[in-house]
């Protein structure tokens, strides 16, 4: 009996034996692939933090930074800025003072401009080689010659000014308002009459109405800029 006992307890043990080997290989087998997940992604994030840190040890740019172009159009457009200024005055301060009592209004034009009362309510302000100019067109014009314009408001800058407004507003075509030095202005043109640009104002029952050749408008409209009404 005691025999039996021994051996059924033999046998219990190695069983028991058998089984925690099994347990414990088949824990190993579980904690292993684990632990080369673990390894895996321990390296991915270094990989990362290391690229992140590269980054960071690149030097910032200077925020005055530019390329060779934007250099390029810099000059240009100083180079343009400085022919503009050189052809053109930008000052008005030795101008003439024109006024006009019966109209009640004053303006700047150059020294070299002529005030000249053309017909009622009429008064040009051209330059006296413009005036010759023009007298000379008229005469070839009448003698056919093929070199004449035989438009007089068609030779040179001048600056033509009626107390009427001359046009209808359904004539008029490209219309828009602008204020200089205060005082506003309707701008328009009218189709069929030359490349005239018209500027047109009112105070009162008192109109004022000017024209020039729109090539000339950087100019006119520098004269104009100085206008203003006088009591």
């Amino acid at each position: 009996m005691k025999k039996n006992i021994k051996i059924y307890f033999l046998f219990f043990f190695c069983v028991l034996l058998i089984v925690l080997v099994w347990l414990y290989t088949l824990k190993l087998n579980l904690t292993k692939p684990e632990k080369n997940n673990n390894e895996g992604l321990s390296k991915i994030f270094n990989s990362l933090k290391n690229i992140d840190d590269s980054f960071k040890n690149i030097p910032p740019l200077p925020k005055n930074t530019t390329s060779s172009q934007d250099i390029i159009l810099a000059e240009v457009s100083d180079k343009l800025l400085e022919l503009t200024t050189t052809s053109t005055p930008t000052s008005t301060a030795d101008w003439q003072i024109y006024k006009n009592e019966n109209y009640k209004f004053e303006i700047k034009i150059p020294t070299n401009y002529i005030a000249e009362e053309t017909g009622i309510k009429e008064i040009s302000f051209s330059t006296k080689e413009l005036i010759d100019a023009e007298l000379q067109n008229i005469k070839d014009c009448n003698d056919d010659k093929e070199e004449t314009v035989c438009a007089p408001e068609m030779i040179g800058n001048r600056l033509e000014f009626t107390a009427y407004f001359q046009f209808s507003e359904e004539e008029k075509i490209n219309k828009k308002v602008e204020t200089l030095n205060g005082v506003s202005w309707h701008i328009f043109e009218v189709p069929g009459l030359y490349s005239i640009t018209y500027y047109e104002t009112q105070k009162d029952s008192q109109q004022y109405h000017f024209s020039s050749m729109t090539s000339q408008q950087e100019e006119i409209r520098k004269i104009l800029s100085t206008f203003k009404f006088i009591e």
